[in-house]
């Protein structure tokens, strides 16, 4: 209920943790799948949405069931792209 309100509002719960809505966003994103006919990476969805909430900036890195995930050079690139565009 906290994600979709947090999505459906674009903006961060001013109470929030960064780690808790970077990690539960991308649990729900895990589960409900990216977009349906299309292959996304998990993590450029994720920084997609961080960055509508304004909190992407904050976040180099995602731990997640006991793994630690960083955006590689590739990533970076296509949300470079992704932003300009």
């Amino acid at each position: 209920m906290a994600i979709w309100h947090v999505l459906s509002q674009q903006e961060a719960d001013s109470h929030a943790q960064v780690e808790a809505v970077t990690r539960k966003l991308l649990n729900w994103i895990s589960y409900a799948g990216a977009t349906p006919g299309k292959k996304r990476d998990r993590l450029l969805l994720l920084y997609q949405y961080l960055d509508q909430l304004g909190l992407s900036e904050e976040v180099e890195e995602v731990k997640y069931n006991g793994a630690t995930y960083r955006l590689s050079a590739r990533q970076k690139l296509l949300r470079a792209t992704q932003q300009r565009g």
